[in-house]
């Protein structure tokens, strides 16, 4: 017996998904004659699936990747090319950033974070001189 999940193409070119089951059918020889399947459409479990692993790792707000995307991608890269490389990336990310917002008058960078692990890494800034306060009352 086999079970899992299938993935198809339509005529039209979409996708569809199905779980089956497959089961051979013996004869009294314990020979297999044919094989049974039973299949479930779960497109629309696995349409809802992917649709929440996105609202997962994107801002809602901004349709940004977030901070649980930052972790998994930082995560990879310092898995696949090691702790060194990645606080090498940084210096330069920090470097980089600093020196754009140079030219910015009142801007800032900040190292907000870093999980020494290795996986994880924060930076914010800051635009001051951007900040518009409202007036006070008199």
């Amino acid at each position: 017996m086999w079970q899992g999940l299938i993935k198809n193409r339509r005529k039209d070119g979409g996708d569809f998904y199905i779980e089956t089951t497959i089961a051979p059918i013996l004869n009294k020889k314990d020979e297999i004659t044919e094989f049974i399947s039973i299949e479930t459409d779960v497109a629309d479990l696995i349409l809802n699936k992917k649709q929440l692993q996105r609202q997962l790792v994107t801002d809602r707000l901004t349709g940004l990747p977030n901070r649980v995307k930052l972790q998994e991608d930082l995560k990879k890269i310092n898995l696949f090319f090691g702790v060194k490389l990645g606080d090498e990336a940084s210096l330069y990310m920090a470097d980089t950033i600093s020196k754009l917002i140079a030219s910015m008058n009142g801007a800032s960078l900040y190292r907000t974070s870093a999980d020494y692990s290795g996986k994880f890494e924060e930076f914010a800034y800051t635009l001051n001189s951007y900040i518009v306060s409202p007036e006070k009352p008199k």
